[in-house]
């Protein structure tokens, strides 16, 4: 890790110092110092096909986000007559509304868990399969913190798609 304001000769230089005054008098061998970030460290030459595959899923999440709000508008418009009985019978505008956002939340947590389960899945596959091909592939897995991220992506999804056919 580098002090602020030190450049990389300079951090080399001091690296190369260090290591020719460590190393044994015996060794044959000459040893050298390779300086790079940490993000070329860890991600390597991977950089573009990894933007490429997180546009591809988000692409793919715009597509299923606006199917999901169709399917919610299409499936409102058959259920209109049953809205209009319940209105009539004495439900307000919130209590219908109530029932739309927590069918369709109930929809997409399910078909979040689902997904998150295929992830998972999928992730064990990838790291059995290329991790001794690919550096780091062996070290992909699916984070905590990614898998509720995505719960509560799906929790306003669900809320959103519920809204437009209230509205």
């Amino acid at each position: 890790r580098m002090k602020p304001g030190a450049t990389m000769p300079q951090v080399k230089a001091q690296a190369e110092s260090i290591l020719t005054h460590a190393a044994s008098s015996k060794s044959t061998h000459r040893q050298r110092v390779i300086l790079q970030s940490y993000k070329t460290y860890l991600v390597g030459s991977m950089q573009k096909p990894l933007l490429a595959l997180l546009g591809g899923v988000l692409i793919l999440l715009l597509i299923a986000c606006a199917n999901v709000a169709n399917l919610q508008i299409a499936r409102s418009m058959e259920r209109m007559e049953e809205m209009h009985v319940r209105s009539a019978l004495g439900a307000s505008f919130y209590r219908l509304l109530q029932q739309l956002v927590t069918e369709s939340v109930l929809v997409s947590l399910a078909g979040a868990l689902l997904g998150g389960g295929l992830a998972c899945a999928v992730t064990l596959w990838l790291r059995h399969t290329y991790g001794e091909d690919f550096s780091r592939f062996n070290q992909v897995a699916v984070h905590p913190v990614v898998f509720l991220a995505m719960v509560l992506l799906a929790l306003i999804v669900g809320i959103l798609a519920s809204l437009a056919p209230a509205i």
